[in-house]
């Protein structure tokens, strides 16, 4: 199960033949490297999340892959990746030339 996105793990997890995430999920949901914000590589000099929300989002997320909450997870993931995009965002214009 490495090397899979987390939107893989979840839809195999969702699926009738499972149903559940793995060991392997779990661990990998604890890890910032391997979390769900990990997954979006943002750059933080200090590690772990680059904001206090994405920071919640993923602890969120984490307790859901521990719980075995699939929809939970599925719908904490969208909202990592949408508050991804806007720090992800926030930092390139904060790098533009003005």
């Amino acid at each position: 199960m490495k090397n899979l996105t987390w939107v893989q793990r979840i839809a195999t997890a969702a699926s009738e033949e499972r149903g559940y995430f793995t060991a392997g999920d779990f661990q990998a949901a604890a890890s910032w490297a391997t979390c769900a914000v990990g997954e979006f590589d943002i750059p933080n000099p200090l590690g772990g999340p680059a904001d206090s929300r994405l920071d919640q989002l993923g602890r969120k997320f984490t307790v859901a892959v521990e719980e075995d909450n699939v929809p939970g997870a599925a719908r904490l993931y969208r909202a990592i990746a949408r508050r991804a995009t806007v720090v992800q965002r926030a930092a390139t214009a904060r790098k533009k030339p003005k």
